[in-house]
């Protein structure tokens, strides 16, 4: 993605109207793109910049973004901006609301797999396992050779004491990387039974509930149809 790629230019019809400077689409996009370069801007100079989320936090509320149906081009600087805003704010230490904006950010494109990244090492970085569980796999899912993913998913699933779901990770993996040593060697590991019943424990305790389920506030939230307001319901 190119943060300014987007088309700015609008073919008037012959015979059509003029509309007023305040309302046309025209405006409006010069409006959010402007916005979206001073924000860009301070958060190139500072990245924690209270100017620049304030600059895009201002871009969310225009109402080029916050229609039911956007363009091409407004979904594309929604999403940028919202993958913006959530890395100033982890810049200044708001680790959980950042997750919740880059849940937004996905939300508008699921296909990012760096995006799926960044979801889960905040995830860890606040022992949200099971978010972060759930990102890894879905980078995995879009580029199955992500090596910091699959070292991470691993670490996960050790915790959780899931080792059939490790084995089936390592085993893919190490057909990606034949030379990975350390992959094979934890796999003849989990196939030890006294490391089945360590695991075995392990996996009762993560299994107990880790987080007020984000999922099933995904679903409440989506329904709702809130503008601008929803987390990914893909997770669920």
């Amino acid at each position: 993605r190119k943060a300014t790629s987007f088309t700015m230019i609008r073919i008037r019809a012959i015979n059509e109207p003029p509309r007023s400077a305040g309302d046309s689409l025209e405006s409006q996009e010069a409006k959010c793109y402007s916005l979206y370069q001073k924000a860009t801007e301070e958060a190139s100079v500072t990245l924690a910049s209270p100017v620049a989320e304030e600059h895009f936090r201002s871009l969310l509320k225009q109402p080029l973004l916050q229609q039911e149906c956007l363009s091409s081009n407004a979904s594309n600087l929604l999403f940028l901006t919202l993958k913006n805003l959530a890395a100033v704010l982890r810049a200044q230490g708001k680790k959980r609301e950042s997750l919740e904006i880059y849940f937004k950010a996905i939300a508008v494109d699921e296909t990012d797999f760096l995006v799926w990244y960044t979801i889960g090492v905040l995830a860890l970085e606040i022992e949200e396992y099971l978010v972060a569980r759930k990102a890894f796999e879905s980078v995995l899912a879009i580029k199955p050779s992500h090596w910091l993913s699959i070292i991470k998913l691993k670490e996960i699933l050790l915790l959780f004491g899931d080792a059939q779901g490790c084995c089936i990770l390592l085993t893919k993996a190490v057909e990606l990387y034949p030379d990975w040593q350390e992959g094979k060697a934890i796999i003849s590991r989990l196939n030890s039974e006294s490391l089945q019943t360590s695991l075995k424990k392990k996996r009762q305790i993560a299994d107990q509930p880790v987080l007020e389920s984000a999922y099933k506030k995904t679903k409440r939230e989506e329904k709702e149809r809130e503008p601008l307001d929803i987390y990914i319901s893909s997770l669920t």
